[in-house]
Order: structure tokens, then C-alpha cells, then sequence
């Protein structure tokens, strides 16, 4: 082969191989926070299945909404070909979808669910996520399991053996509608098994001393157990987090107060039970270490699989009638949740 043909048939390659990396699509991420750890670990699945066949960007907005609608705007004055959008705020979903839609790009929506009327029946939008109330039922399920033996309290948890279970709450984001599912569904549904379970004054037997919001953060779950506490003490028999980082928390202030440790003395039976939902890696060790009683699994894998799999369906033009994600009212899917303690880890 002559030198000018190789020359030749190299410039061509270079060529050919330049060309593919311009028309690999690009995908837009944009997450609320990424200090929130649920998020950072469904992010990094989600990156981790799209860096295969795309280009992809990470915009964090830091719990700014207007930061997000800048980083949005921006986008929308680039050559991207789907949008992933974890809102700051739901309520913004509107306008989010009005300006992306103009320009003809998909939307997925993931975790932080649009008000109903702004998706439903719009092609080209989707929301992936789980329920919120389903997590707050299995929470309470869990509690219930720990709590209630032979139609009675069983006296290791109903410390104060005043047959009612005194318990705080420790909740989300203020008018984050996964915080006030989960806060609404796991105090409703512990009232209903109670009542199930031990008659009539089953309603009684639930007795919320507290409701305080933390922002899903762990340092801030820690100053909320620090109030309860403070004002409670040793009468909180039960704790209810809506996610893993707050109820780790609460363990870090009762552990770092000496609240906790001494008082677990059987691998069993934890001192204060604890609930929380996400089963995050930090979540699952509180498990493995016998201060967390329980959670709920949050399937961040799940979520991105589904995710990744719509934007295929999307930008490669497939048909969705062969969809392996069943799809709730049209444009929504559902992740299932399960059940996690220590014996099912």
C-alpha cells in the first residue's frame, strides 16, 4: 500500500469517527440537590447506564428554583435531545414543560412528581418515581410487626406500659408531596392495624407527640432528634422518618449523647425504633448495625433503568406498545417498593 493511500484511507477513518461523536444525542440532567444522597446514588445510576449510548450534562441547582430555570434556559439555547428533571419545585413543572415543549424535547420528570394536570395526557412527558404512600403503609407495617404481639403492646417497646404508642415524626421538605404522603399514610395506616389488631381503642393507641421537618438532610435530622428529645426524652417510643439521611440522623444525636448505644443489648431488638425510607448505602449499615430498624426500599437502579429505557424509546423512535415498564395513567411509572430490616438484608 502507497504512503498516500493509507494517508488517504486514515483521513477517512478520522473523518467517519468524527462524525459519529457529533451526532451522539445529548442528554440534560438536572437535579434539585445533589448533597441529597437518594439523589446522588439515582444519579449515578442513571449516569452510569446513559454514558453508553450518550452524551449527558449534570446541572445541580442547589434547592434554587431559579437557579434551575437558568440552567434550563440555557439548555434550551443548545443542541440537546432530552431533558431528566429532578424539580427544585413541582409547581414548576408547568412552565418547565411549556418552554421545553416549544422546542419539540422529551421530558422525564423523576422523583419529584408534576401536579397531575400539568402532564396528564401530554406526549412526550413522563414521570418515573415511586409512591409515596405506599412507603409510609410499609413503614407502618414494620412498626406494627415490631410493636404489636398477641393482640397487645409488647412491653419492650411500650416502655412506659401506658398501652399507647408515643411516637415523633420527622419529616421532608415542607409541601414536598412525598413528604406529606408519606407523613399522612404511615400514621393513618399504623392507626388502622392498631385498631385492627386490638379493638375499638385501637384509635387511642397512637399518640404523635411531634411533627418536624428536617429538608431530607442528616445534620438536619439530627438538630430536629435534638428538639424532640430535649422536650420528650425517654417517653418517644417510636420515630418515623420520611427518608434514610434524617432517621441517621436521629441516630447520630441519640449516639452522640450516649441515648442509644447502652441501651442496645440484644441483636434482635433495637432500644428506639427507627424507620426510614430510601434504603440508601448509609441507610442499609444502619441496618446492618442494629440502630436502624427498618426501611423502605427507595429503587434508585430501578428508577434509572426506567429512565434510561424511555430515553431510548424516545430518541431511537421505538414503539412504547412493547414498553417493559408498565405505564400508570399514560405517562407515569411506578417503581415497586419493598420492605427492608436487618433479617432481610
Amino acid at each position: 500500500m502507497t504512503k498516500n493511500k493509507l494517508l488517504i484511507i486514515c483521513s477517512s477513518l478520522s473523518i467517519l469517527l468524527s462524525g459519529c461523536k457529533q451526532v451522539q444525542k445529548k442528554i440534560g440532567i438536572f437535579l434539585y440537590n445533589s448533597n441529597d444522597t437518594f439523589i446522588t446514588e439515582l444519579n449515578s445510576y442513571l449516569t452510569e447506564k446513559l454514558k453508553i449510548s450518550y452524551d449527558y450534562k449534570v446541572f445541580d441547582a442547589q434547592e434554587s428554583q431559579v437557579s434551575q430555570n437558568e440552567q434550563l434556559l440555557s439548555v434550551l439555547r443548545e443542541d440537546y435531545s432530552c431533558l431528566l428533571i429532578n424539580t427544585v419545585d413541582r409547581l414548576a413543572s408547568s412552565a418547565i414543560i411549556e418552554k421545553c415543549s416549544a422546542k419539540n424535547l422529551p421530558l422525564i420528570f423523576f422523583n419529584r412528581e408534576p401536579l397531575s394536570e400539568d402532564i396528564q395526557g401530554k406526549e412526550d412527558i413522563y414521570y418515573v418515581g415511586t409512591s409515596a404512600s405506599i412507603a409510609g403503609e410499609y413503614q407502618a407495617e414494620m412498626a406494627f410487626d415490631l410493636f404489636v404481639k398477641n393482640k397487645a403492646l409488647d412491653p419492650v417497646y411500650d416502655r412506659n406500659k401506658d398501652g399507647r404508642i408515643q411516637t415523633v415524626v420527622i419529616k421532608g421538605e415542607k409541601g414536598h408531596q412525598d413528604a406529606e404522603q408519606r407523613t399522612k399514610s404511615s400514621t393513618n395506616r399504623l392507626r388502622e392495624l392498631l385498631i385492627s389488631a386490638l379493638g375499638d381503642n385501637g384509635e387511642d393507641r397512637l399518640e404523635i407527640l411531634s411533627v418536624e421537618s428536617a429538608d431530607w438532610m442528616r445534620s438536619k435530622g439530627q438538630n430536629v432528634m435534638k428538639n424532640m428529645y430535649t422536650e420528650y426524652g425517654d417517653k418517644i417510643e417510636l420515630v418515623l422518618s420520611n427518608n434514610d439521611d434524617m432517621a441517621v440522623g436521629a441516630i447520630d444525636y441519640l449516639l452522640g449523647n450516649e441515648k442509644y448505644m447502652e441501651q442496645i443489648s440484644s441483636k434482635t431488638r433495637v432500644f428506639l425504633p427507627i424507620f426510614g425510607v430510601d434504603a440508601t448505602d448509609v441507610g442499609r449499615g444502619a441496618i446492618a448495625n442494629g440502630y436502624l430498624a427498618g426501611t423502605v426500599l427507595n429503587d434508585a437502579d430501578g428508577q434509572a433503568s426506567a429512565i434510561s429505557a424511555l430515553v431510548d424509546y424516545e430518541l431511537k423512535n421505538k414503539d412504547l406498545s412493547d414498553f417493559p415498564y408498565k405505564f400508570t395513567d399514560g405517562n407515569r411509572i411506578y417503581i415497586d417498593e419493598r420492605k427492608l430490616t436487618k433479617d432481610s438484608l
